[in-house]
């Protein structure tokens, strides 16, 4: 499947600026990860154009030391260890810091790094100050199966990622026009997590339905689901 990065690249770019100038200022090597370049890319091979509700950023080395201001609104710890900064341009930016070296190249560490990403249809990056996509082989295929499957093991509150699993392949369907499903091995970790992983990670749905970063039906078809 030949993907149509040049279009991507377009959105991409247009980000680009703000997000050097106000947020990662000194920041020698970062890239936009996950959602935002998975929408830019699925904008150009879907029925519909699609938009990503948050900015993920990956770090090689040290994380930007901010503060509020007109532009940084609020900053914040996420629920997975990285930064949450709302910016007033383009809303939420969850930054995480990457392990690297000084003695490795970047491109020998994103290209590590595509293999740490949760999920498959998440595994594509667009690097700076190289401005160049790095793109995991299991990409094209999710897009193509429009399928939301692991791709990483080591991913943190597992019982969470099964829960975000379900609730992006809901999302991307909605927002698509296509069918997009959990595969089936996601599907049976969700099956075995336990009652008060369950509650837990249904508590974290309704937040998130909450605060109108999910699709309201996830909440009552996982709990169909798990019960």
């Amino acid at each position: 499947m030949k993907l149509p990065l040049d279009d991507a690249k377009v959105a991409l770019e247009s980000i680009i600026p703000y997000l050097q100038k106000n947020v990662f200022h000194g920041i020698d090597n970062w890239a936009v990860v996950g959602g935002f370049v998975r929408d830019s890319i699925i904008s150009n091979v879907s029925r519909g154009k699609i938009s990503s509700p948050d900015i993920d950023v990956a770090i090689i080395g040290h994380l930007p030391t901010l503060v509020i201001n007109k532009e940084i609104l609020d900053i914040s710890l996420n629920t997975f260890g990285g930064m949450k900064i709302n910016t007033r341009r383009y809303g939420i930016v969850d930054i995480w810091k990457i392990k690297g070296s000084k003695n490795v190249d970047p491109n020998t560490q994103w290209t590590r790094y595509l293999n740490e990403i949760d999920f498959s249809i998440n595994s594509a990056l667009y690097a700076i100050p190289e401005h160049k996509f790095y793109i995991h082989k299991e990409f094209s295929k999710a897009l193509i199966d429009k399928k939301v499957s692991r791709l990483s093991s080591k991913s943190p509150k597992k019982h969470l990622q099964n829960i975000r699993a379900f609730a992006l392949a809901q999302g991307l369907s909605l927002k698509t026009g296509d069918t997009y499903d959990v595969s089936d091995p996601l599907l049976r970790e969700l099956n075995k997590i336990s009652k008060l992983k369950k509650r837990k990670a249904l508590k974290y749905a309704n937040k998130k339905v909450f605060e109108k970063r999910w699709p309201a039906s996830v909440v009552s078809k996982l709990t169909s689901i798990m019960n």
